[in-house]
């Protein structure tokens, strides 16, 4: 049975311009292809992260889609912050506008509703940098939201993948540097890094760990809690 594709989903936020002058149409109309190559596992998991999906776009993200002549399949929110240019354009590119006005959820919350509803069960994220210090604190807390699409940040020059119970096996270069976090605390193995071991315990909070590839595989096990994985995006240099 084919992968579920993963979608993106752009925010209205600050954008990865390189990131999206990266992406490339794809074979339906509102489809892209994520730029490769994207550091995701080896295996299954890793697989169903790199299968191209639809271009979303939480309220004003559209207009950064825009601007960079990108279609997107749907946009979805209040809408407030839609220009009358980029919804005509996207329009005519056969976007889908799901027009969300109630305000008991952001607009996030109402993309990840939509895109658990016509059955992704993960999705990119990209343009959640800016300067609402509350939005991007909301969004961490949605990294692990029972019920809703598991989520990977694009951000303008690294990338940001929760990693979930189990064995995560990522190709890496020599002296890549990369940083281990646990909001609610965790427990994992590593191997692969400069300063590795096994059942290294991560407190909650800010207390993470900064390290350098060894190169070749860098291999996670989560054993208790989840763990968030910082890395260099592909187009930082770019940035």
């Amino acid at each position: 049975m084919p992968e579920t594709p993963t979608p993106l989903l752009i925010l209205n936020g600050r954008a990865p311009l390189a990131l999206l002058a990266r992406l490339r149409p794809g074979a339906q109309p509102g489809w892209v292809d994520l730029p490769g190559p994207l550091p995701v596992e080896h295996g299954p998991e890793g697989s169903a992260w790199s299968q191209w999906g639809p271009l979303w776009a939480a309220d004003g993200g559209a207009n950064t889609l825009h601007a960079a002549a990108l279609p997107a399949a749907c946009v979805v929110g209040d809408l407030d912050s839609l220009t009358e240019a980029a919804r005509l354009w996207h329009v005519r590119h056969g976007a889908r506008l799901l027009e969300c006005p109630e305000q008991d959820d952001n607009d996030l919350e109402k993309a990840l509703k939509r895109l658990a509803a016509a059955g992704f069960t993960r999705c990119w994220v990209g343009g959640f940098e800016g300067d609402r210090l509350d939005m991007l604190l909301g969004l961490t807390a949605l990294l692990d939201a029972p019920g809703a699409p598991a989520l990977r940040l694009l951000g303008e020059r690294q990338i940001l993948l929760p990693l979930a119970p189990g064995e995560h096996v990522f190709p890496i270069a020599p002296e890549e540097a990369f940083s281990l976090l646990a909001p609610m605390g965790c427990r994992l193995d590593l191997a692969g890094a400069r300063w590795g071991g096994a059942g290294l315990e991560l407190r909650p909070g800010c207390h993470g760990v900064s390290n350098r590839a060894l190169g070749g595989l860098l291999r996670l096990t989560v054993l208790q809690g989840r763990a968030h994985l910082v890395r260099q995006a592909p187009w930082g240099s770019d940035a």
